[in-house]
């Protein structure tokens, strides 16, 4: 049928056609004290972006395609848009893309049943046993297998598959309540006790409700903290927002940011992006240097520079935008323990929580949840408010540990543990 789509968009006067079919079978389980629910769904997306010699393409999307249809709507855009004089940039869509060995498929997929989350429930309820006060409140999992293949005019045709496990798991503890999720490529990476683990860490940081400072200047930021600075802070490294802001990027010599689609069993990774471009590892920041900025083809071209891979569609969106795949911070030699060495004393953050954001100025305030700590001994529950912009935080990383972990938000986002200096600043906000 793709073939025949491509040839409709000839037959219809547009010059190239691009087709990214994507196939999306997914099985949710939900459970609380009083329910228990099963969910299947299936999506089936059919994105067309048609170009002509001139002016910008135009995308066509169909949740259930059928070559008659296609070909109607083809013909009448093409009838109703007007074409004006910006070229095209339909020959830089890939003829190929190089074949490779990535591990995104779990083969034991179907086998993956009732029996499995009964095993998750267990283990869940048996770690709790060891962390007293904790409350297990909803338990989700989900399971995806999504299908994508990929043609256009110049020859290319691809596919590839991709399996995806999602545990949630909903904790509370003294009224306060938190979600710890992990996706995970294979069904037998997730970890149910290490969530049990995590949810006891974040919630009992988070006994003092009123912000308060801190003698200690130095700070450590768990992996799951750093990830959501840069999850918020990750715009920045966008070519399309960079053009915008007009700001370069700096960052202290302990940094290395990469964007890398080809990580083995990680829920970012593809072979290929959604427009055909064969992915690679990208470092946008190289031990302190400014590298590059992560693109698709239609930016790139309009900068006069090549796509970077990153030309993704989500959910909803019918023409590619720029995204990240694997967007981390790469780690260094060191254990955590050696950053606590350094610091001597300070606050280790493993809970961040979004607050506000001045887009217009890139500034983010969060608030914080840590313990204090000094030669090594962790003290009582810390909450404060941490401000930041993306150049500050990048220029205040003084270590960084070994310990690197990922969290997913709209891509998947890692760091390891880092070390920063900083400053309150009198009111209970720590500035870095």
């Amino acid at each position: 049928m793709i073939e025949s789509i491509l040839k409709a968009g000839d037959e219809a006067g547009f010059t190239a056609s691009e087709v990214f079919h994507c196939k999306v079978d997914r099985r949710e389980y939900h459970r609380d004290a009083k329910t228990q629910t099963i969910h299947e769904s299936q999506a089936n997306r059919m994105l067309i972006r048609a170009f002509w010699e001139n002016s910008e393409p135009v995308g066509i999307g169909l949740s259930n395609p059928d070559l008659r249809t296609v070909r109607h709507r083809l013909a009448d855009v093409r009838a109703a848009v007007m074409t004006g004089r910006r070229r095209s940039f339909a020959h830089l869509l890939p003829a190929a893309v190089e074949r490779m060995k990535l591990v995104i498929m779990d083969d034991a997929y179907e086998q993956i049943g009732d029996s499995h989350l009964l095993e998750l429930i267990d283990k869940t309820n048996e770690s709790l046993v060891s962390f007293p006060g904790l409350h297990l409140v909803r338990f989700s999992f989900a399971k995806s297998l999504k299908k994508v293949q990929l043609a256009n005019s110049n020859g290319l045709t691809a596919k590839y598959r991709k399996t995806n496990y999602v545990l949630t798991l909903s904790f509370a503890r003294d009224g306060d309540l938190v979600d710890i999720s992990e996706n995970r490529i294979r069904f037998s990476q997730l970890n149910p006790e290490r969530l049990v683990a995590r949810a006891f860490n974040l919630l009992g940081a988070m006994v003092d409700t009123e912000p308060q400072e801190t003698a200690n200047q130095a700070l450590i930021l768990s992996p799951e903290a750093a990830a959501v600075i840069l999850n918020e802070l990750a715009d920045g490294f966008k070519l399309d927002q960079a053009i915008k802001r007009g700001k370069p990027i700096l960052a202290a010599a302990t940094v290395t940011l990469a964007d890398h689609p080809l990580l083995d069993e990680q829920s970012g990774s593809v072979p290929f992006d959604d427009e055909g471009v064969t992915g690679k590892e990208k470092l946008l920041i190289n031990k302190g240097m400014f590298m590059t900025h992560v693109s698709d083809i239609r930016t790139a071209f309009m900068q006069g520079r090549s796509s970077t891979g990153n030309g993704f569609r989500d959910e909803r969106g019918v023409v590619p935008q720029i995204q990240f795949s694997n967007f981390y911070v790469k780690p260094g030699a060191f254990a955590l323990d050696s950053l606590l060495d350094e610091a001597g004393q300070g606050v280790l953050v493993p809970l961040l929580r979004l607050k506000s954001m001045d887009r217009q100025r890139g500034e983010s305030v969060f608030s914080a949840y840590g313990y204090g700590f000094k030669d090594r001994e962790i003290g009582r529950p810390v909450h404060f408010y941490l401000k930041t912009l993306l150049r500050s935080f990048l220029l205040r990383v003084q270590k960084v540990s070994k310990e690197l972990r990922f969290f997913q938000f709209r891509s998947n986002v890692g760091s390891p543990y880092l070390l920063l200096s900083g400053r309150f600043d009198g009111s209970g906000m720590y500035l870095i």
